[in-house]
């Protein structure tokens, strides 16, 4: 949708329409942040995100989340001007929010390291304890993480024919290995256990979705990947973005994760051994380059992050005795 062209600008005055008859939603300037997310400007001056989604589960869950929590940092939907919580159109649900100019944080630096983690956990505080009618599933991370090493090992082929044998079978391995460790110790799981089961998680704990505004005031968005799980996967997922701003140093780790149990303890720990961010920045480097000597670039880049990252594994494992 919206891709090119003349048939960009139909289906934008289209669209402007139907917000105006439908939403009561006047736009009179607009710029377009990814395919089916802008940022408009109404008659009277007022910024707004809209937001097109594919599945209407995505903007029911968050509504109802946002409807049992007001906390100024959680940037939540709002209606539009005729009532509509959203908008049907063209295949997608359209959501309205309220656009604050403020910067991305950047986890090159301490400070908005600590501000995203602070805003992160007052958000598993603030959602703790919450029931809502369309409750989505559990995420399985174990799943995940497996789907990660089946897309590492559909590029072998390619990293043998490149050279980089080594690189494919240490990262194979250690896939493998934390991901057979994290489940035999998450027994019984944390997903059974009822002091987790009213958990939620943002689900998306990228740079991009924390902002700061010229008050200092930080801003949570883009809760697209809500969902009732045990905290600690938010934390692991935080943590590992964070690793390559603090050269993967273990003691600046240990400042921020204050687990429940040794069980909580260990598994973030065996969570930051399985390297699956390694995996997700592979998966979207290659599907975007086919050129040999781009793929190679980026390899020598990769494997010099990966030979940090191995040392801190190998930390890791003495920490836990492993």
């Amino acid at each position: 949708m919206m891709n090119n062209g003349k048939r960009d600008d139909s289906l934008w005055n289209r669209l402007l329409l139907f917000l105006k008859q439908k939403g009561f939603l006047s736009i009179k300037n607009v710029q377009r942040v990814k395919a089916v997310n802008f940022i408009v400007t109404d008659d009277a001056d007022q910024k707004f995100v809209l937001k097109g989604y594919q599945k209407q589960a995505t903007v029911l869950k968050q509504w109802e989340l946002f409807s049992q929590i007001d906390k100024p940092f959680i940037v939540s939907f709002q209606r539009f001007p005729s009532g509509d919580r959203y908008l049907f159109w063209e295949g997608y649900y359209w959501t309205l929010q309220k656009y604050y100019r403020a910067q991305r944080l950047n986890y090159q630096w301490k400070e908005d390291r600590d501000q995203a983690w602070a805003s992160m956990k007052q958000f598993h505080l603030a959602a703790s304890g919450i029931v809502i009618e369309h409750q989505p599933p559990t995420v399985n991370f174990v799943r995940k993480w497996e789907n990660r090493l089946r897309r590492w090992q559909n590029t072998e082929q390619l990293l043998y024919r490149l050279g980089y044998r080594t690189l494919y079978n240490e990262l194979e391995t250690q896939l493998m290995e934390g991901i057979t460790l994290f489940q035999q110790v998450n027994h019984p799981t944390l997903e059974a256990n009822p002091s987790y089961q009213l958990n939620w998680i943002h689900g998306d704990v990228a740079s991009h979705n924390f902002l700061r505004d010229n008050r200092n005031n930080i801003y949570l968005i883009d809760f697209d990947l809500l969902a009732p799980s045990p905290s600690i996967y938010d934390e692991i997922q935080l943590a590992q973005r964070f690793l390559p701003f603090i050269q993967d140093n273990i003691e600046q780790l240990e400042a921020y994760i204050h687990p429940d149990t040794l069980q909580t303890n260990q598994l973030f720990w065996i969570g930051l051994m399985i390297p699956a961010d390694f995996i997700r920045e592979w998966w979207y480097f290659i599907v975007q380059s086919k050129e040999e000597i781009a793929i190679t670039n980026f390899l020598t880049e990769f494997c010099l992050s990966w030979n940090e990252r191995k040392q801190f594994v190998e930390t890791v494992k003495k920490k836990l005795n492993r």
